[in-house]
């Protein structure tokens, strides 16, 4: 009988220092990358959470936001709107009395007038008494055209009333478009 002679038991090869070395830096690398892809994980994860952290805070807090602003813009409004319409009542009362004081004026003038009309006619007629026929029909004429003159004067005063409404429809005007400016920045300033 011929015996086969068993194999030798299996035997690690013998590794040289520079296959250690190898071996360790193959193992440090793959660690490190192991390490680098979980923190990117955690770091994903993290920023994921955050961002739904400020969504969830501008929701809740832009409402607030866009009331305080509107609250504010409307107050502002609001104080103008006064300020406006209590320069337009100083100016209507400055002009009622400067229209008082204007009828008084052109009635004194009226009065001061005809007492000179009066004098007048009586100096033509002593003068046509004495001879000067044609200068009656002129001095009437004149006293006419005179008074005339007066009334148109006293019609010129509606002017100012004619000047205060233009104001008064200038500052709805402005009204209105603040309106549309509030309501244009509430519409652009809300996230979508």
């Amino acid at each position: 009988e011929t015996t086969t002679p068993s194999p030798e038991p299996c035997k690690a090869p013998a590794f040289t220092k520079w296959d250690k070395l190898f071996t360790m830096l193959e193992n440090s690398q793959m660690k490190e990358n192991m390490l680098l892809q979980y923190t990117d994980d955690i770091i994903k994860v993290e920023l994921q959470s955050l961002r739904e952290e400020m969504l969830q805070s501008m929701a809740q807090y832009s409402s607030s936001c866009a009331s305080a602003v509107e609250s504010s813009v409307r107050r502002v409004g609001t104080q103008t709107e006064t300020r406006l319409q209590n320069a337009l009542d100083r100016a209507q009362e400055v002009s009622s009395d400067q229209y008082t004081q204007h009828d008084e004026t052109l009635q004194q003038l009226l009065t001061a007038s005809t007492n000179q009309a009066a004098r007048l006619e009586r100096l033509e007629n002593g003068c046509l008494r004495s001879g000067g026929g044609g200068l009656a029909s002129q001095s009437k004429s004149f006293q006419a055209r005179h008074l005339m003159q007066e009334v148109t004067e006293t019609e010129n005063g509606g002017r100012l009333e004619k000047t205060l409404a233009t104001i008064s429809s200038e500052l709805q005007t402005i009204r209105e478009q603040l309106t549309l400016y509030t309501r244009s920045v509430f519409s652009n300033g809300l996230p979508s």
